[in-house]
């Protein structure tokens, strides 16, 4: 209800969370009584990207960096759209480069960690190819990003099933690819 009538003159309320749901309420009061900014809560992947690729030019240039079309899409390539590690990977390339400066994609991958968003698939083909470490990268970024545990052990019984008919189907030599059986 005081969100609905207005704050006092010089006053801002600033709400942050990992995620809100826009048929909420508080989300509607707040969007009607003042200003939202939502940097990816319910986006799909490719509209969390085009506002992160939107805010980096700007952000960077609020620190005297400059980054090509290139090096700011490898940026994002590498950070991902989490906002928080966007600002501050621009900063830690800020103070590697100096300001102002143009930042190279030799800058990006010296200083920058890499660690963006991965998509499930990830977890899928590290399992597949018998890739503990990458797994467990894999499944740390998902759990990072909110996924859920049991959608991701689901897909991966799925995929074991996928495996498992390919390896019955290569023993009973059901495939052969050029010639010769697949081992």
């Amino acid at each position: 209800a005081r969100i609905q009538k207005g704050l006092p003159d010089g006053q801002t309320l600033l709400l942050t969370t990992a995620r809100i749901h826009r048929a909420t309420r508080l989300y509607k009061a707040f969007q009607a009584a003042g200003e939202v900014q939502d940097f990816g809560s319910g986006l799909k992947s490719y509209q969390r990207e085009q506002g992160a690729r939107a805010r980096i030019a700007e952000w960077a240039a609020r620190l005297g960096l400059r980054l090509d079309a290139t090096a700011a899409e490898a940026f994002l390539k590498r950070v991902g759209t989490d906002t928080r590690r966007i600002v501050s990977e621009l900063e830690k390339l800020a103070c590697y480069c100096g300001r102002p400066a143009q930042a190279s994609l030799a800058d990006i991958d010296a200083i920058v960690s890499p660690g963006g968003d991965s998509e499930v698939w990830g977890v899928l083909d590290a399992f597949s190819a018998r890739d503990s470490a990458g797994l467990l990268t894999c499944l740390r970024a998902q759990f990072a990003q909110s996924q859920s545990p049991i959608g991701i052990v689901s897909m991966l019984e799925n995929r074991l099933g996928e495996l498992l008919f390919l390896r019955e189907a290569l023993d009973r030599k059901w495939v052969v690819v050029s010639g010769r059986t697949l081992t």
